[in-house]
């Protein structure tokens, strides 16, 4: 579990990283420093790997297992959130690992 606080608004944002071939979704939630959960935040879908899941988990877009939105920062006005995952999406070609080269020449 990965965190962002906001001290202007009293915001903690925090993300899942969920696990690739599972039905846990990959999530975005703020909460109040005194515990109320206002909202959750909204990504693109292009995150999500439960969306067209095979029958034996198979994945075919979203994040890896355990590389999800591994970073995240407020802007400093705190107008706009950044995130991004800790790999490659399914759908971008192989996880990088050791081993793994890119499909694409430099």
């Amino acid at each position: 579990m990965l965190r962002a606080c906001d001290p202007r608004t009293e915001t903690l944002l925090w993300a899942s990283e969920s696990r690739g071939g599972t039905n846990a979704a990959v999530f975005v939630h703020a909460a109040t420093f005194d515990g109320r959960f206002p909202r959750e935040i909204p990504f693109a879908e292009k995150y999500d790997h439960r969306i067209g899941q095979g029958a034996g988990g198979e994945l075919t877009q979203g994040i890896f297992s355990s590389a999800g939105f591994e970073s995240r920062t407020l802007a400093p006005v705190g107008d706009a959130l950044f995130m991004a995952p800790e790999d490659t999406l399914v759908q971008d070609g192989k996880p990088a690992i050791a081993g793994n080269s890119t499909d694409h020449p430099l």
